[in-house]
């Protein structure tokens, strides 16, 4: 349901039309442009959907749909700051994907589809997702950047890692003039966990930020 601040009386139910007997499970994100809610629904056995539709009610549109019993879409999802499309993880492998928020084409960002995305964000133009994954050949988290609209694969974005060394999952911005990413990640020793920068279009190495620290 939807209900007006100035109006908390009138609620407006936004799954009607939904087949019986799907619930809705979770709320995922809302529009920044025009307060398109996405959310998810379930049959309870084996089918999840993901739906966007008006704050002020309509006829809900399917953006996707998972087949699993277990998982289906994994909270939260990201709208790009102009509404147009909706960043999400879905299914037991987490994969990252983006589909325009009134339907259409899914484009999936992960590396690869069992890559099991851990979290990611948006560029504040909404036009490159930034997330943490295990890498492409072992169990170590490392950071990657591609383009919402799939135009281009993936890149890995820090330095090469080995043994036990990775990127911290949960610790890493966007700044808000979209240049840089800020990390933390044990690059270089293993278990020294450093502060990190580098350029989110690419081109450029990462930078440690912090001094140089001691080892034991």
């Amino acid at each position: 349901y939807s209900v007006r601040r100035s109006a908390p009386g009138e609620s407006v139910r936004l799954s009607d039309g939904l087949t019986d007997p799907l619930n809705v499970t979770q709320v995922h994100a809302l529009s920044p442009t025009d307060g398109r809610v996405v959310f998810e629904v379930s049959d309870g056995a084996r089918f999840h959907y993901l739906f966007s539709v008006p704050a002020t009610g309509g006829a809900p549109v399917l953006i996707d749909a998972v087949e699993q019993h277990f998982f289906g879409f994994h909270a939260p999802a990201q709208v790009t700051p102009d509404g147009s499309r909706v960043v999400y993880r879905r299914g037991p492998d987490y994969e990252l994907c983006s589909a325009p928020i009134e339907g259409g084409p899914i484009v999936v960002l992960s590396l690869t589809a069992s890559q099991r995305v851990h979290t990611f964000q948006l560029s504040p133009d909404g036009s490159v997702a930034v997330y943490i994954a295990p890498g492409e050949f072992g169990a170590v988290f490392e950071r990657y950047r591609g383009p919402v609209d799939g135009s281009a694969p993936p890149l890995r974005r820090n330095l090469p890692l080995s043994g036990e060394r990775d990127v911290t999952p949960n610790a890493f911005q966007i700044s808000p003039d979209g240049t840089h990413v800020v990390y933390l990640a044990d690059q270089t020793v293993n278990d020294m966990v450093e502060l990190w920068s580098v350029p989110l279009a690419g081109g450029e190495r990462p930078e440690r930020l912090n001094s140089v620290l001691p080892t034991t």
